[in-house]
Parts: C-alpha cells; sequence; structure tokens
C-alpha cells in the first residue's frame, strides 16, 4: 500500500501530514492554556500531580509522532529521484507506528484511572478494562517488533501483520467504549438523589455530557481506524493521524484530586 506517489489512494500521503500537523498546532494553544491556569491559578484547587504528568508525556508523545511524520514527508519529497526505498525510511516508519499505538495506550491509561476514581478507587470496576488494554498493547508492539526491515515496502506506511493490528484497534475500541458507559453509569447512580434539584441538575448534567462528549470521540476514532484497517485502505493513514491527536484532545489537564485518602 502507498509503495510510491503513484498509487491508488496518494493523497493520503500529504493529507494525513497536514491534517495533524493542524490539529496538532490547534491543541498546542489551549494546552499552553490550560497550562497557564495550572501553574498560576492552581490554588485553591487540588491538582492530581500524577494525571497531569501522564497527561504532559501523552502531549509530548503525540507532538513526537507529528514530527515522526513530518520528518519522514520532508525527507522522502526533498531528497531527489528517485525515492528513499522503504528499506531506508524502515527506522522513522517504525518509530511512528510505536509513537501512534502508544499514544492510544496511554489514552487508554488515563480514561481507566478516570474511570478508577469516579468509582471510589475499586480496583475490580477497572481490572476487566486494564488487562484489555494491556493484551491490546501487547498485540501492538509484536507488530513492529516481529518485522524485519526487509518487510518495508512503502517509504511512507509500516507495514502490518493483520491479526495483530486489528486485535489491537478492536481491544482499544472496547476499553474507549467500556469505561466510557462505567463512568457515565456511575455519574448517574450517584446523581440520583440530588437530580431534582434544579442547581445540582445543571451541573450533572455538563459532567454526564462532558464524558459522553470525550468517549465518544475516542469510540469514533477508533472505530474509524480499525474499519479502514480491515478495509486495507489508503485513508488509514488519515485516520491514524486523525486518532493521534484526539487521544490528547479528549483528556485536559486534570485539575481535582483522583481520589480521597
Amino acid at each position: 500500500m502507498l509503495e510510491s506517489v503513484l498509487s491508488s489512494g496518494a493523497y493520503a500521503i500529504i493529507v494525513s501530514d497536514a491534517v495533524e500537523i493542524v490539529l496538532f498546532g490547534v491543541y498546542t494553544i489551549f494546552f499552553a492554556f490550560a497550562l497557564i491556569i495550572l501553574t498560576v491559578y492552581k490554588k485553591p484547587l487540588p491538582v492530581d500531580v500524577g494525571m497531569c504528568l501522564t497527561t504532559c508525556v501523552l502531549y509530548l508523545l503525540c507532538m513526537a509522532h507529528c514530527s515522526a511524520i513530518t520528518t519522514d514527508r520532508h525527507t522522502t519529497f526533498t531528497s531527489g529521484w528517485p525515492i528513499p526505498s522503504g528499506r531506508e525510511m524502515s527506522g522513522l516508519l517504525r518509530v511512528v507506528d510505536i509513537l501512534y499505538k502508544t499514544c492510544a495506550f496511554f489514552s487508554q491509561l488515563i480514561m481507566i484511572h478516570r474511570c478508577w476514581a469516579v468509582w471510589d478507587c475499586r480496583p475490580t470496576i477497572v481490572f476487566l478494562p486494564l488487562m484489555m488494554a494491556i493484551a491490546g498493547f501487547v498485540c501492538a508492539v509484536l507488530g513492529p517488533a516481529r518485522l524485519s526491515t526487509s518487510d518495508f515496502v512503502s517509504p511512507f506506511v509500516a507495514p502490518r501483520i493483520q491479526a495483530l493490528d486489528v486485535s489491537f484497534c478492536v481491544l482499544s475500541l472496547l476499553v474507549f467504549a467500556l469505561v466510557t458507559y462505567l463512568i457515565i453509569l456511575r455519574l448517574w447512580r450517584v446523581s440520583a438523589p440530588v437530580r431534582n434539584v434544579k442547581s445540582m441538575e445543571s451541573l450533572i448534567w455538563s459532567l454526564v455530557g462532558a464524558c459522553i462528549e470525550a468517549g465518544a470521540l475516542l469510540v469514533l476514532a477508533q472505530l474509524s481506524v480499525a474499519i479502514l484497517l480491515v478495509l486495507d485502505h489508503p485513508a488509514i493513514i488519515i485516520a491514524e493521524s486523525i486518532a493521534t491527536q484526539i487521544y490528547v484532545r479528549a483528556h485536559p489537564i486534570p485539575l481535582c484530586s483522583s481520589c480521597a485518602p
């Protein structure tokens, strides 16, 4: 797939990088404002330091993914004719693939932590999603690890081991969907006693709406990647670029304690 610029669907080579650069730039503005609020106006708000650091790491991973893709495109198109082969770009393409999957894994961990906090830090609630996330990440890492340099044909897209990549996408999709459902269910249950209080009703619905928005973004992004992966469509690289930025977009920097001591 996408062995050269003359291949079917070659438009995705440029579109994927352009879309990711725009999305990353927009989110960077919001991220900078969030950091300013966090560092300047954090008192008297309690700060979840662990989750703040995790969110920052996820942001850096997304930045690295955007940089790696841009470097691949720039190197390929400015190196003259003939363009570099897949073998020559294999190291960078392998990094791009691993970064994308690591971003997805970190996003799942943040969602699982959020669910754990909402459910009063009950480990049994998040055990299944956590095991699914770990299993998916193992599948994700095994793919690039088992590929040799000779397997890289396209200088734009890393080759895939279909079974492992589909397993990773499906497990990630299930984690996002399950955790979102658990968070909404918990918020709905604990809000039952005060649901008829007008001042609390708007707050409850805003929390539920925020959870639905974040969860829906993640589920839709992961579903798009899974479908295009199964179809082996060139637009998969566009979907992965968008999904990478949604992973960090769906997780604002937390300003509250994760769990009562």
